[in-house]
């Protein structure tokens, strides 16, 4: 994500300057198996984008 960020690459170029926060959302299936870590990215105290990282090693 930094990469792309960093290199303005199209979609991305409104993160620059932005943060990304240190403590995910965890979403877990109905069973209980967590899925996905859920990362919101904010710039000006605003909530500008969403980055989802699969839960699965």
């Amino acid at each position: 994500m930094i990469n792309y960020i960093a290199t303005d690459a199209p979609y991305f170029e409104n993160w620059t300057g932005a943060s990304i926060d240190s403590k995910p959302l965890e979403l877990y299936d109905p069973t209980g198996q967590k899925l996905y870590y859920q990362f919101s990215v904010y710039k000006d105290n605003k909530l500008i984008g969403i980055i989802d990282i699969g839960a699965d090693k």
